[in-house]
């Protein structure tokens, strides 16, 4: 019986994304990115789409049309 455990060691590093250079939702739909402009605070913005031009660094979900934010920014 194969093995399914992974195990990873060292440090893991994120690939934070502009929202201009985003990847098209529709090819994304259900994934999770990082943005490091994003412009909402994180006390109201989950559910909102994603815009840029600020400085907070935020996780991001794709509904097929759009990214929005997932109301983790920091």
């Amino acid at each position: 019986m194969p093995d399914f455990h992974i195990q990873q060691g060292g440090v893991y590093t994120r690939t934070y994304y502009t929202v201009a250079t985003l990847p098209a939702a529709a090819s994304f739909q259900g994934e999770e990115l990082f943005i490091s402009d994003g412009a909402a605070q994180e006390s109201n913005n989950y559910g909102q789409t994603a815009t840029g031009g600020g400085t907070f660094r935020c996780r991001v979900r794709s509904d097929g049309t759009a990214w929005k934010y997932m109301g983790l920014c920091w």
